[in-house]
């Protein structure tokens, strides 16, 4: 888990990719050597393992809202990430569909409920049109997407045209 599988997977359909894991740790000693990867690439998947015990609430507009998410330096990357790259950026987030919640810029989103392998595998299928979205948001993402949201996936023939033009 925790992303390799992801990795692993991608990395079949896309041999040439570039991973890269962080933390705070990671962020602090090559924050400019990760923008520089990310500036020069086509597309950027961003992997965001996310738990329902991350959450915290902050005030905003004097209110406590619950907030999912990247803390830190780790998540000031992310942001960084997101302007450099926005259209380009995909985001995945595992685990938790609230992440997005945190971070309404994000152009193109998907999540699973779960951090498993088979999320892993299943996200990477869904990513190359290799399955078909038949599933319906079960929750509420207020202001982004009403409980029953679904779009359909591509399918794998619209994908590979996309990727070769």
């Amino acid at each position: 888990m925790n992303g390799h599988w992801f990795e692993k997977a991608f990395k079949e359909r896309r041999p040439n990719s570039n991973f890269e894991y962080t933390d705070d740790r990671v962020v602090m000693l090559r924050e400019q050597e990760l923008m520089e990867k990310v500036r020069l690439a086509d597309r950027v998947v961003v992997v965001a393992l996310i738990s329902h015990t991350q959450a915290r609430q902050t005030a905003v507009n004097r209110k406590l809202v619950n907030t999912y998410g990247l803390n830190g330096v780790t998540g000031q990357l992310f942001q960084k990430i997101l302007s450099s790259a926005g259209d380009e950026t995909i985001v995945l987030a595992l685990g938790s569909p609230y992440f997005i919640e945190g971070v309404p810029q994000i152009q193109t989103y998907a999540c699973t409920y779960a951090m498993t392998t088979a999320s892993e595998i299943s996200a990477v299928k869904a990513l190359f049109g290799e399955i078909q979205n038949h599933a319906k948001l079960p929750i509420t993402l207020p202001g982004i997407a009403a409980r029953g949201f679904s779009l359909p996936w591509p399918s794998a023939q619209s994908v590979s045209a996309k990727v070769e033009h």
